[in-house]
Order: structure tokens, then sequence, then C-alpha cells
């Protein structure tokens, strides 16, 4: 995914603020809760148990610390309740984390909950194992997006929503992020997964509102990217599960002076006609290739796009069209972010920088090199991510730039390696 430049203390106002004024305000220190999910190991006499769940606690307090822009300042890993049942004794509590973050005087951490996050069906003991692994990869990944403007994030206690199938555990994901200023954009679009069981259909709605948010991120600069929604998973599938919901991205940009924000309708984007799976992806594909062509011919003045919610418009098969919006404006000057220095063994010049990171041969074998990197650095969606950056067609010097860069800090991706643009 890609990753925000750091924003804490780059301005007053919160979310939605229209004040486009750059200069520094006063800084105060502010401080807010995080409230997450402690779950030990299933099985094993009370008191195993019971030190598996301290154990989690720990893990999730590290965990917080490790992820948060904000200040860890002290925890409480709350009450212990056994919800093993006759599978044996299994703790679990909601710890709370005491946060402190430095923001501009009046703002507020903004906390908004971007969809539910669900592991794979199985067993009781796997279920939770599965859970934990794909909250551990969101929190990966809402780190490589937002970078420092994260101030906090966790996944809530999850509950099993297998039914029939099996255990299967979601959650949601909660983000607590630095206040925005600028002008704010909202992109209401729509997204569906591929059909399947249910397990799998859900997995994909998921991946595919990861892909959307990335592709929508690369357009407009992932820095400006505020709170998003992958919104409520419907089934509307017929005999498989297929599931679809409507999603929001905000951006927030900060105009320049006497700059007015504009909306420019695209028409309608219509794909071919076909089963409705494929119907989906053409409509899909025809709207990436119409926003792909406005944000060429806006140039430096485009802001955002998005396709809104499409409808069947076919007669003898399943066809799907929608309207189309872009936003253009002028963003507010910034002094230019210092090159990227590559360390020891780096390419470039003498110093360790990489130069201009776009003058520069298309980097080989993108999608091995990015998984590779990924799985390093234990992050992930993994396809996701790597389909988004090499849609781009990075350079050598943007990829040997990421190849330095540490698993701490893969927001730099971005910030330094200018990936995603």
């Amino acid at each position: 995914m890609a990753a925000l430049a750091g924003c804490v203390g780059c301005g007053g106002g919160g979310v939605g603020s229209q004040d486009s004024d750059v200069t520094e305000t006063k800084l105060t220190n502010v401080r807010f809760d995080i409230t997450g999910a402690a779950v030990g190991a299933l099985g094993g006499p009370e008191d195993t148990a019971r030190a598996s769940w301290q154990k989690a606690c720990d893990a999730w307090v590290a965990k917080v610390g490790e992820i948060a822009g904000a200040k860890l300042r002290d925890h409480d890993c709350g009450n212990a309740t056994d919800v093993g049942g006759n599978d044996g004794y299994q703790f679990t509590s909601s710890p709370v984390a005491h946060m402190e973050a430095r923001l501009a005087e009046g703002a507020k951490p903004s906390a908004f909950e971007p969809g539910p996050i669900a592991g794979s069906v199985g067993p009781h003991a796997v279920a939770y194992a599965s859970w934990q692994a794909a909250c551990d990869a969101a929190l990966a990944s809402v780190k490589a997006i937002y970078g420092d403007r994260l101030l906090g994030a966790t996944c809530q206690l999850p509950k099993d929503i297998g039914g029939n199938d099996g255990w299967q555990m979601s959650s949601a994901l909660s983000l607590w992020m630095a206040p925005s200023k600028g002008t704010p954009v909202s992109n209401d679009g729509w997204i569906a997964g591929t059909t399947g069981p249910r397990a799998a259909a859900l997995a994909s709605w998921r991946s595919r509102c990861d892909a959307w948010l990335a592709e929508l991120a690369g357009r407009s600069g992932a820095r400006f990217l505020d709170e998003f929604s992958c919104g409520e998973a419907k089934d509307v599938g017929d005999g498989n599960y297929l599931f679809t919901s409507a999603t929001t991205a905000r951006f927030v940009f900060p105009l320049a002076e006497g700059s007015e924000l504009t909306t420019q309708e695209l028409g309608s984007i219509q794909g071919a006609s076909g089963p409705r799976v494929d119907a989906i992806a053409s409509w899909q594909n025809a709207c990436s290739a119409a926003l792909d062509q406005a944000k060429v011919k806006a140039g430096d003045r485009f802001l955002a796009g998005v396709c809104h919610e499409p409808k069947d418009v076919g007669s003898g098969g399943w066809q799907y069209a929608s309207p189309a919006t872009v936003w253009l404006g002028d963003l507010a000057k910034t002094p230019p972010a210092p090159e990227p220095s590559m360390g020891t063994g780096g390419g470039g010049g003498d110093d360790g920088s990489t130069g201009d990171l776009k003058n520069s041969p298309v980097a080989a074998n993108c999608k091995d090199r990015c998984v590779a990197m990924m799985n390093a650095c234990n992050a992930g969606p993994i396809d996701q991510t790597c389909d988004g950056m090499c849609a781009y067609k990075p350079t050598e010097a943007q990829m040997v730039c990421a190849e330095a860069t540490s698993c701490d800090h893969l927001e730099d991706w971005t910030l330094k390696c200018e990936l995603f643009q």
C-alpha cells in the first residue's frame, strides 16, 4: 500500500476544515484511549489459559506502541472472560491503552472504523488464529497508508460469523488519526467481490476494497487520504455468495489561495455485457480507464475521481453503467521533500541519495521484488499492494529505494521513494 506523509502538528482545525492556511499553529498534548482485543489460546488448564491471555495482552500493548504515531502512556489489560465453552478454557478481554499526541490546539484525534476484518473458516482454535493473522495484516497495511498520521489502530474483540460453515471470526478495525486541514472531497463509490462460498466471497470483497482504495490513493496522492470505509457487505448472489457495498474515501486537499474546488461529470461509464461477475469486472476496468484519462487531461489540477454505484442496464445479460465525477483544483505550494538517503551500498549519488527517482529505467521484475519485500516485512495484503505498485511502472531507482527502506518505515515507500505516484 502507499504511505502517507506524517502530519502530526501540521496545522489546526479538525477534519473537514475549509481553511487552506498552512502556517503552523500552537500545539498541545491531547490524551485519548484505544480499546482493543486480547485473545488467549484455547485449551489446557485454567492457569495455562490465563497465562496465555496475559501474554496476548502484552503482545497487544507492544503492537499498539509499535504502530501508534502517538505516545503510549500506560495500559490496563481489563478483566479476563472465559469464552472457550465446551472446547476448554480460553480467556479474552478488551484492554485499554492510554495515549497522548501533540496536536493543534483545539484538535482531537479522528476516530473511524473502515470495515470488518475476518479470518477463514475452520475449527475453533484455527479460526481465532486466522483472524489474528488477518488483523495483523490489516494493521500493517493501514500503518503503511498513513505513516505517522496514524495515532493508533487496533482490532476489536472478534465474533463468530461462520454459522453452519464452521467457526469464522470477524471484528471491527478501529483507527485514530491526526486531523487533516484543507478542503475535503468525499469519493462515494461501489465495490463487489467474486462469487463463491461465503468465506471466500467475503474475503474477495475485502480484497476488492483494498484494491479500490489503493487505486484512488494512487491517483490523488496517498498523503491526502483521510477517512475511508469499505461499507457494509451485502450478499446479492443467487446460488453462490456475492458481496457488494457502497464505499467512501475522503481526501483533504490544501488548496492554493484563491483556488476553488470544481467538479466535472464524466457522463455514463459503461462496461460490456456478459455473466454477472464478468460484467462487473468490465465496468470496473472501464471506470479505471476513464478516471486515468481524466487525470491525464487535467494534469496537475486533478485532485480526485470516482465512479459511483452502477446499475444493471443490460437487456440480454448483465451490463453495468454508472456516473463518474472528478474534482479539480490547485494545490498549495509546499517545500520539496529532501531526497531519500540510501545509506551504504545504495545506488545514486556519492552521498547515497537516489537523485531523480523517476529519471531512471523502468524496474525489472517489479512484482517478484515487491512480494519479496512484503514477505520480509511480514506486511500485506501482498497481491493487492504489489499489483497496485507495479501498475504505476516504478523505476529501478524507486525500487532500489524501497528495498533499502526499513520495515519499521514502510510509509517511506511513498514519502521518499515516490511509489504509487
